[in-house]
């Protein structure tokens, strides 16, 4: 067998010139332990933002709110100011906002150049929308009855002018209200709520206009 050295077995202070150097691989598992728990760490870490990344594209586009939408949609309108689409979801955002006032400017600017492109239909839906919101406003109902006729819709055409005749009443301007409702009637002979509207406000105009044939009555 091969010799043991002279100092096998035998102990010395750890500070004396023969102590033991230190176990191999010992210093090195230490520093393994520590590098498995960074990289534990920085996987984990990594997992919660994937999992905060999926929950942030589950996320429905209603939740967004509605100041981050207006911000988004103004973002667009600087790279493309004649999209007017995006003109009418800014204006309609504001309005949710409680903006009367920017929202009315928005459609307004949508309903225009909806028209300058020759999208009229695009323009009445536009004018309608601001109709809902601000129903006593003439001047846009009388641009519903201008896009009515360019359209050349007979019953739309009708309506139009019944509204603005309604709209002329309620601001305070009867002899005008008057005239339209006439002209609703030579449009629509059997529109009983323009009928009705003559009667009460001007009988005389009324039986004049019945007493007209129906061929001098205007197409």
């Amino acid at each position: 067998f091969m010799s043991m050295p002279p100092t096998f077995g035998v102990a010395h202070d750890s500070t004396g010139e023969h102590a033991f150097p230190p176990l191999p691989g010992l210093a090195d598992s230490a520093l393994d332990e520590e590098v498995a728990e960074a990289a534990a760490e920085a996987v984990a870490e990594a997992e919660a933002q994937e999992a905060a990344r999926e929950m942030r594209l589950a996320t429905p586009r209603a939740t967004l709110s509605i100041g981050s939408a207006e911000a988004h949609l103004r973002r667009r309108l600087e790279l493309e100011p004649e999209n007017w689409d995006l003109r009418r979801q800014l204006g309609e955002a504001l309005l949710d906002t409680g903006d009367r006032d920017g929202g009315l400017y928005e459609l307004e600017l949508a309903m225009v150049g909806f028209e300058l492109l020759g999208d009229i239909e695009r323009a009445q839906e536009v004018v309608d929308e601001i109709l809902r919101v601000f129903p006593a406003s003439v001047g846009h109902h009388q641009k519903r009855v201008e896009y009515a006729v360019r359209t050349r819709d007979r019953a739309r055409l009708a309506n139009s002018y019944l509204e603005l005749a309604d709209a002329l009443f309620r601001s305070g301007a009867g002899d005008k209200a008057v005239a339209v409702y006439s002209r609703v009637l030579e449009l629509d002979r059997a529109n009983d709520r323009a009928e009705s509207a003559l009667a009460a406000l001007a009988p005389e105009a009324l039986v004049r206009l019945m007493e007209k044939p129906a061929t001098e009555r205007p197409s």
